[in-house]
């Protein structure tokens, strides 16, 4: 992805790793197309020490976000 060779930035429909509502979902979607970039950067050749996204890690910022806490 080269963004800064786009026409626009706006988002395009691509772009996204996952719509939908289910966090579980969500994070099976995330952490697969994690996997696909460290096995890429291993490949390249370089280090890559990624540990998968989870729910506890998550559900406080969305929570956060959707509800407007601070």
């Amino acid at each position: 992805m080269n963004p800064e060779l786009r026409l626009s930035v706006e988002p395009r429909p691509e772009d996204y790793v996952f719509e939908g509502y289910e966090l579980e979902d969500a994070l099976e979607a995330a952490n697969g197309v994690l996997e696909d970039d460290v096995h890429v950067l291993e490949q390249d050749g370089h280090p890559a020490d990624a540990k998968p996204f989870v729910r506890k890690e998550l559900l406080g910022p969305l929570e956060r976000w959707f509800f407007g806490r601070s």
